[in-house]
């Protein structure tokens, strides 16, 4: 039966029937094959990397917010007003 999963060292597998061009007859009937079904195709578009619309939130004046900007705190909120280098 088709929708029903085998299941074998925790590896799920589902039997489907695909049609596929066959022209050279290299598919055979019962292969078992690894297949990458494309949903959707776009041309010339711009690719972002994830990490570059990734963000933290922190409060505008944070420790943290300090810290990610590169700057370092007032000296009057440093302990005993002293440089810190």
């Amino acid at each position: 039966m088709r929708n029903a999963p085998t299941t074998i060292q925790n590896v799920v597998t589902y039997n489907v029937v695909v049609k596929v061009a066959n022209p050279e007859l290299k598919l055979k009937p019962g292969m078992t094959a690894n297949v990458s079904i494309i949903t959707a195709l776009e041309k010339n578009v711009l690719k972002v990397p994830n990490a570059a619309i990734r963000f933290k939130w922190q409060p505008a004046g944070s420790e943290s917010d300090r810290e990610a900007r590169g700057r370092r705190a007032p000296a009057a909120r440093r302990p005993e007003g002293r440089l810190m280098r």
